[in-house]
């Protein structure tokens, strides 16, 4: 017999009055398969004795910690029943995948929803056609995380987790909406192209669908909330929508007086979208961060709101012993918490896009954070791996678009670190035009922020021209580690901003291997003690 998962029925028996849009976590209640599984997309296939498991999962929580060399990398399945009742008729129903790494296929009763690339952004999928409403719906996913070449990250110093190890919610909206298929993004995009201490302009871009059959026109209302929620702002617009189509409203409003958002002073406001038909009913709502702050990159280092910021943090990775990358937003949060409790006010999120709460948790606290698509190590020469790059790189823009805690864009880690061998004609040539495509790719989504990449000791003066590229010039320098001296490091940086005194210069790496146990009176690299670490 069937178990029958109701809990997505719970939020949507009684829905606010004012407004349609519907969001549940369907994380619970999944059945699991540690393997490959012929048919298991179709409803009827059996999944009676699969691993009961809830969701944020990984099947590598153990094997990537264990003493045995490698751990497993293939495909896994999910599946759990979805019961839609009387209140999802006539809605559009999404399904929304915080991320999967890396390959996911989606299917409904048995017909499949679509494709993802990419283990670490989020992806949407419409599932209106392919359910029974009201009724009971059999969802499937197949993840795999086995080595692609043409989808990075081809190799790194962090584990390639397979698994649905983010949250996965159901959506459901009317049939006029803010826009959910932008690539995953929230709809709605904000910038504040003038911030001065009397006023500061919000432009906000709102992306309407209308899969109605009739054309429509709607309103798009924008409130601006203060950190301690009172209402600063508001402004409206018309908007026309044809059947079948999606269009995008610009408007744009004032703010007075606004509040700057800085690691020291993390003024938070609040930005709420509001779909308005003719009648004053509120159709759909998306609310989204918004802060007050401009960035600029000098020679002499990084700018925040007109004031030189000197940059100190940490590069931060998604996992923990037992658990692997799915951990709760709490423990998310909980690295943040700690990060900025020891004093810092940079994080690098390395090497990847991260959990939706680690970036809510930044721009909370106050972390100005770099954040970076997986390209790490080496390249594909293939118009498939180029093609993904880009992808990553928009999703993970328009995703996080709104987060004044993201102060860069990266494209780029060590990446002529480990050459292939034998080099295939043209390679570094091939990096360098990648690097130069997704450099532009950055500047057409976002020329707000500035773009950045991370080399290796080794790739700063290789003759490559990539450093070139981005805004800023990050370095990963291990001296007094891996190579020479603690004091090279100095020398280096002095010798660096001497020859390119307009470049910005970020240490984006360092440091030393050390192990609280371990101690010594005479340190050198590689004992692990506390001492040379110190």
């Amino acid at each position: 017999m069937r178990l029958l998962f109701l809990l997505a029925l719970v939020p949507f028996a009684a829905p606010p009055a004012e407004a349609q849009r519907l969001r549940v976590t369907i994380n619970d209640g999944w059945r699991f398969f540690d393997g490959d599984a012929a048919g298991a997309e179709q409803a009827a296939h059996p999944d009676a004795d699969w691993l009961r498991v809830n969701l944020p999962h990984t099947w590598n929580a153990a094997d990537a910690f264990d003493k045995t060399e490698g751990y497993r990398r293939g495909a896994g399945w999910y599946r759990r029943d979805l019961v839609l009742g009387e209140s999802h008729q006539d809605k559009r129903l999404f399904l929304h995948f915080e991320g999967a790494n890396q390959v996911a296929d989606v299917w409904v009763n048995g017909r499949h929803a679509g494709q993802h690339v990419g283990g670490y952004t989020a992806f949407t999928f419409d599932i209106t056609d392919l359910v029974q409403v009201p009724g009971r719906n059999t969802v499937a996913v197949r993840v795999d995380n086995r080595h692609d070449p043409d989808i990075p990250p081809l190799d790194a110093d962090f584990t390639f987790y397979g698994g649905l190890y983010r949250d996965v919610w159901l959506v459901a909206t009317e049939g006029i909406h803010i826009d959910l298929l932008d690539h995953a993004g929230p709809g709605v995009y904000l910038d504040t192209p003038q911030v001065t201490d009397a006023a500061a302009s919000v432009r906000a871009h709102v992306r309407v669908t209308n899969d109605g059959l009739e054309r429509a026109s709607v309103r798009i209302v924008l409130r601006v909330f203060s950190p301690a929620g009172a209402e600063v702002a508001h402004w409206d617009a018309p908007l026309p929508v044809a059947a079948g189509h999606t269009e995008t409203s610009e408007t744009t409003g004032t703010v007075p007086n606004p509040m700057r958002w800085s690691p020291d002073a993390p003024n938070l406001y609040r930005a709420v979208a509001e779909l308005v038909d003719g009648g004053g009913n509120v159709l759909d709502r998306v609310e989204q961060p918004l802060g007050f702050r401009t960035i600029e990159t000098r020679g002499d280092g990084f700018y925040l709101n007109g004031e030189r910021l000197f940059l100190a943090g940490a590069n931060r990775h998604q996992d923990l012993p037992g658990k692997g990358n799915a951990l709760s937003d709490s423990e998310h949060r909980r690295d943040v918490q700690l990060i900025k409790s020891t004093g810092f006010n940079f994080l690098r999120l390395a090497h990847y896009p991260q959990d939706p709460a680690v970036l809510e948790a930044t721009d909370a606290m106050g972390l100005a954070v770099w954040e970076e698509i997986p390209v790490v190590n080496t390249i594909t020469m293939s118009d498939a791996f180029t093609a993904h790059s880009e992808a990553m790189l928009v999703e993970m823009i328009r995703q996080h678009y709104n987060h004044p805690s993201v102060v860069m864009w990266g494209y780029m880690n060590e990446i002529l670190l480990r050459m292939p061998n034998p080099l295939p004609p043209g390679y570094v040539a091939a990096v360098r035009t990648l690097a130069q495509r997704l450099d532009s790719v950055a500047k057409r989504e976002d020329p707000s922020r500035p773009t950045a990449m991370a080399f290796s000791d080794g790739e700063i003066e290789n003759g490559s021209g990539l450093p070139e590229i981005p805004d800023v010039f990050g370095m990963n320098l291990y001296y007094g580690w891996y190579y020479g001296q603690f004091e090279d490091l100095g020398r280096l940086l002095d010798t660096l901003h001497a020859r390119y005194p307009s470049r910005t210069l970020l240490v984006s790496e360092y440091g030393a291997g050390t192990d609280e146990r371990v101690h010594a009176r005479n340190p050198v690299a590689f004992d692990f003690s506390v001492e040379h670490g110190e």
